[in-house]
Formats: structure tokens, C-alpha cells, sequence
């Protein structure tokens, strides 16, 4: 099982490249415009909280395109394969019961399906 889901988490990464190369980028344009609007040598701090932002900004970005593949993938490879194991769970706990699945469960026990003396 753990095999499985390393390889849909796998799976999910692969696009993350071009993604995080959009959200680099955005970073870069932010940081060029904390250059501009704070020089780094009259307003160290102004400049230090405008990088900061940014630096907020790009792993936010990184980590909401991360979220909303990896919940892509799960939705698209994991539900399936629960809902194929949910089936076969039910049919153990139908076999297990001794009813075949199509029977409903009674609420009280038929007389005539007794235990023959």
C-alpha cells in the first residue's frame, strides 16, 4: 500500500516542475519590484519586509499548486481503487455472514431455515 500511494504522490510531482517555475518566476518579478520601490541601501528594512512578502508569496504559490495536484491525482487514482476494496470488504462480510449479497439482512430469524434435528 505504501508503494502505491509513493508512486501517485510520484505521479503528482511530475508537473510541479513547470509549476514552480511559474511561481519562481512571479517571485523574481516580485523581488525586482522590491528593488525598485525599496533600494536596498536607504531602506534596509523596507526592502527586507518587501522580500519577505515575496518569499511568503512564491512557497504559498508552491504549496497551493502542490495541494491541488496531489488532490487531482488522489481523487483520480486512489477513489477507485477504495471503492474496489470497499466492494470486496463487503463481499467477505457477505460470505462471512453466510447471506449471498442480494439478500436483504432480516430482522428476525426464519423458522423454517433452522438447524434440521
Amino acid at each position: 500500500m505504501r508503494t502505491w500511494l509513493a508512486a501517485v504522490f510520484l505521479v503528482a510531482a511530475g508537473p510541479l516542475t513547470a509549476d514552480a517555475a511559474d511561481c519562481a518566476a512571479t517571485q523574481r518579478l516580485c523581488l525586482a519590484q522590491c528593488d525598485q520601490a525599496y533600494p536596498s541601501r536607504i531602506d534596509d528594512m523596507g526592502h527586507t519586509g518587501c522580500a519577505a512578502r515575496c518569499g511568503w508569496e512564491s512557497t504559498t504559490c508552491s504549496a497551493q499548486r502542490a495541494l491541488d495536484d496531489s488532490s487531482a491525482a488522489l481523487t483520480r487514482d486512489l477513489t477507485p481503487w477504495l471503492s474496489d476494496q470497499a466492494g470486496k470488504w463487503q463481499h467477505f462480510l457477505d460470505g462471512f455472514r453466510g447471506r449471498s449479497p442480494a439478500e436483504p439482512p432480516r430482522a428476525n430469524p426464519d423458522p423454517d431455515r433452522g438447524i434440521p434435528l
